[in-house]
């Protein structure tokens, strides 16, 4: 059975290379590179199908800009990219039986995963007729996993649930992701990074979605918070160990109360790395709420290094090269806590550590306040 594992392997290996010596001769190597990314390296969801139509649009303009237009023959086919960008719901994860583990621990199902990820692979440059065949073979596939999943835990449900998804159907969106059984993602991603919605979480208050928030055991969950605070957590659970998350949203939780949960979320399971705060800049023209740049690791020890943070204020421009901005404008915040998160100018930053150093907080004093100042 290894035996022939290796040579399906080492079979598949030799094609690849021959699809990317091809493609290199007829293009340009930047299409090259990009081609062997989109389908290696880069993944996509979202909750809306159309979503996922633009983002698959634009990675088709990304691809034609650097085909080799002077010989029409030359030119390759735009590649099937149904199986890289899926429309899920991101926040609930499959359902899986108390103590289950990964979903291809199975020798079975395992096996059924390299075929899977076989036919997937020559569905990406499949032509009209080789996609019909090849997602018939999927389905099938997808059929026998899911009659295992429901031989080994009983559960009707579960299997139901694997096999209503099918990621060629361009106009539904499944109930639930899941990278394991989408992508075959087993060990979680390198990098995770998004501009998840915000949208408050009273305004599901009583309906569906908020249960099933709560039975995902979300830490960040406030009923007076964010969604955008939930999308932080999952796509931390999503990374591999020192993963890498990039986010951008509203900035309020660094010092709202219902941010408490956030910031101590990022304490407890990341290493936070930047933080950028928009302030009054406009990143987005139809956005009215002001927001921030997250940057953090995941890990399961935090080593609690200062943060490199910094505010964009008014001398910052469309034209500023936003790296540079923050190295020139950047302080280190250490200590991070559940408290709020407040990032100062440099003197500011001084003033207040100079204070901290050699003062005596209000809480420390033995007097009694019945008025705020």
């Amino acid at each position: 059975e290894l035996q022939k594992k290796k040579v399906m392997e080492d079979t598949e290996k030799a094609y690849n290379l021959k699809e990317i010596e091809a493609t290199f001769a007829f293009n340009t190597s930047d299409y090259g590179r990009k081609l062997f990314l989109i389908e290696h390296a880069i993944y996509g969801v979202d909750l809306q199908p159309i979503a996922i139509q633009i983002a698959k649009l634009r990675f088709f303009i990304s691809l034609i800009v650097d085909q080799d237009m002077q010989d029409h023959k030359k030119i390759k086919p735009l590649p099937n990219l149904e199986t890289k960008f899926v429309a899920a719901n991101t926040l609930i994860g499959r359902k899986k039986q108390k103590g289950q583990g990964n979903l291809f621990d199975n020798p079975e199902i395992e096996k059924f995963n390299e075929q899977l990820k076989i036919i997937r692979h020559k569905h990406f440059n499949a032509n009209p007729q080789q996609k019909i065949l090849l997602r018939k073979q999927d389905r099938k596939i997808r059929t026998k996993i899911a009659k295992l999943v429901q031989k080994s835990d009983g559960d009707e449900f579960r299997a139901e649930q694997l096999l209503d998804w099918n990621t060629y159907d361009q106009n539904r969106f499944a109930s639930f992701f899941d990278s394991e059984w989408m992508y075959g993602i087993q060990d979680g991603f390198d990098i995770v990074i998004g501009n998840p919605p915000y949208v408050q979480i009273q305004k599901f208050s009583g309906k569906q979605e908020q249960k099933d928030w709560i039975n995902e055991k979300y830490q960040t969950f406030a009923k007076t918070g964010d969604i955008y605070s939930l999308f932080y957590e999952k796509g931390n659970r999503l990374l591999k160990e020192k993963g890498i998350l990039a986010f951008i949203t509203s900035n309020k939780w660094m010092r709202a109360n219902y941010g408490k949960k956030t910031r101590r979320y990022f304490t407890e399971n990341t290493n936070p790395l930047i933080l950028i705060d928009f302030s009054g800049y406009k990143v987005f023209e139809s956005a009215t709420v002001d927001t921030n740049i997250l940057i953090s690791e995941k890990t399961t020890k935090p080593n609690h290094k200062p943060l490199l943070a910094a505010t964009i204020k008014k001398d910052f421009t469309a034209n500023t090269n936003l790296a540079h901005y923050v190295n020139q404008n950047s302080v280190e915040l250490d200590h991070l806590s559940e408290d709020s998160w407040i990032i100062s100018t440099k003197a500011e930053f001084a003033i207040k550590k100079r204070i901290e150093t050699v003062g005596t907080p209000l809480k420390d004093w033995d007097v009694s306040i019945y008025r705020g100042v």
